[in-house]
């Protein structure tokens, strides 16, 4: 008899079965260390020793602006001849797309600093916030909620939950931003048309990231370079801003 209540034992399911390791993360909120890795780490101390550099360099004055911006455009030429260089056909297609694409998205940045109406600095201030804020909250909601692909045949890592994410980070800051012009008396403030035009914003840096993404596959590579520390290249650290930069000169005006 005790023999069969021991064999009983050994085999019946527990009634409250504790979730296996594996299953936690599919009803719990992720641990802090789940946010936490040697890349992270990289890419959090190359950002907060280059962003505020940078920052100030772009918005400070003309002349510190080009010294960013023109190494920057040859930087992003030169990884751009790599792609060329790697991919196995269509190379022409690449070349056209890259001597459009490249110059007019840096024109389109330098035209938004150079604007006639002298508020240049708060153009190109709002928008880097803007960017920053959105490839932000893209990392923070796609870790914290994961889901479903967004687009998996080209960044297995994005998800829909990264995209709220995303837009709501930039739809925030540019609110901000025009109620600080509104402060300034220097435009009127629209809550809900703030929001929504940097939550358009927000799409189009994840459009951005995507556009060099294509080109990184089809060149069978990771990253477009090895400058910045757990970032890549030039082009990965400024994916998302230059199109969002052409986008808002394009399309929206001035953010």
């Amino acid at each position: 008899m005790n023999k069969n209540i021991n064999e009983y034992r050994r085999i019946a399911p527990h009634p409250n079965p504790l979730p296996a390791s594996g299953e936690r993360g599919q009803t719990d909120l992720p641990s802090p260390s789940s946010f936490i890795s040697p890349r992270f780490l990289k890419r959090l101390i190359s950002a907060l020793t280059l962003g505020p550099t940078a920052l100030v360099m772009l918005v400070a004055n003309p002349i510190t602006f080009l010294m960013v911006v023109i190494p920057a455009f040859l930087l992003s030429a030169y990884e751009w001849i790599g792609f060329i260089r790697a991919v196995p056909r269509h190379k022409i297609f690449t070349v056209v797309v890259g001597a459009i694409y490249i110059p007019a998205c840096f024109a389109a940045f330098a035209a938004l600093r150079f604007d006639p109406l002298e508020q240049g600095w708060f153009n190109v201030l709002m928008l880097l916030l803007a960017v920053w804020a959105s490839d932000t909250g893209g990392y923070i909601f796609g870790k914290a909620y994961g889901g479903p692909k967004w687009v998996p045949s080209i960044s297995p890592n994005k998800t829909w939950a990264g995209l709220g994410g995303a837009m709501l980070g930039a739809g925030l800051v540019t609110m901000v931003g025009g109620l600080i012009l509104y402060a300034m008396d220097q435009g009127s403030f629209a809550f809900v048309t703030d929001f929504l035009a940097g939550a358009l914003l927000g799409f189009i840096c994840q459009i951005g990231d995507l556009f060099i993404s294509v080109f990184k596959r089809r060149a069978g590579v990771k990253d477009t370079g090895n400058l910045i520390p757990g970032h890549g290249g030039i082009l990965d650290r400024i994916d998302s801003l230059m199109m969002a930069a052409l986008f808002s000169y394009v399309v929206l005006g001035v953010l």
